[in-house]
C-alpha cells in the first residue's frame, strides 16, 4: 500500500496500462481495510505519435503528481506458464532453472528476463517426485523499449508485472 508523506497525506499507487489503442492510468488510495479507486484517465494512442508523446499528453492532464508507476506487460514478447519439474530444493531450482528454460520458452534464453515461483504444497501442485512452478518471461528488448518510453516521458517504474498475473 502507499506510504505516508511527511505532510501526512498518503501517496497514491499509480497503475499504467499501455495497450494497442489506449493508455490507461489509475490512482489507488488506501481506505479503511481496502483500496479505493481515486482517479482514472484514458488517452488514445494516435498512430502518428510515439508512446512517449502519448504518455506526456496523458500525464499533462493528470491533476495529481505522477513520478513512479506500476506497469504490466503482455504480447508476443511475454510468456507465463505453469510447468512441472523434478522435485528439488529452492536452492537447486534457482541454480538449475536457467539451464532448463530452453525447453519451456520459444525465445533464446539469453534474450529474456525471467522469474519463477514454486506453487503451493497442496494436492494440485504436487505429483510424485515433481513440483509445479510458475514461469514468467519477457524479452529483454521489449522491456527495455517500454522502460525507455516511460523514461523519455519523465517517469520511473516501481513495479513490472505480467498482464496474465496482474
Amino acid at each position: 500500500l502507499p506510504k505516508r508523506r511527511k505532510n501526512g497525506k498518503k501517496n497514491a499507487s499509480i497503475g499504467l496500462d499501455i495497450g494497442h489503442s489506449y493508455i490507461k492510468l489509475i490512482s489507488l488510495l488506501p481506505e479503511g481495510n481496502g483500496i479505493r479507486l481515486d482517479k482514472y484517465f484514458i488517452q488514445p494512442i494516435l498512430s502518428s505519435s510515439s508512446i512517449s508523446a502519448s504518455l506526456k499528453d496523458l500525464f499533462s492532464k493528470c491533476d495529481f503528481p505522477v513520478n513512479k508507476v506500476n506497469i504490466s506487460l503482455a504480447g508476443d514478447g511475454t510468456l507465463v506458464r505453469n510447468i512441472w519439474i523434478p522435485q528439488m530444493s529452492s536452492n537447486e531450482l534457482n541454480a538449475s532453472v536457467k539451464y532448463e528454460l530452453g525447453q519451456y520458452i520459444p525465445f533464446p534464453v539469453d534474450s529474456v528476463y525471467y522469474d519463477i515461483s514454486i506453487l503451493g504444497k497442496g494436492p494440485f501442485t504436487r505429483r510424485e517426485n515433481q513440483m509445479r512452478i510458475l514461469l514468467a518471461a519477457v524479452k529483454k528488448q521489449m522491456l527495455k523499449e517500454r522502460l525507455k518510453s516511460l523514461k523519455d516521458a519523465g517517469f520511473a517504474v516501481s513495479v513490472v508485472d505480467m498482464d496474465a498475473l496482474a
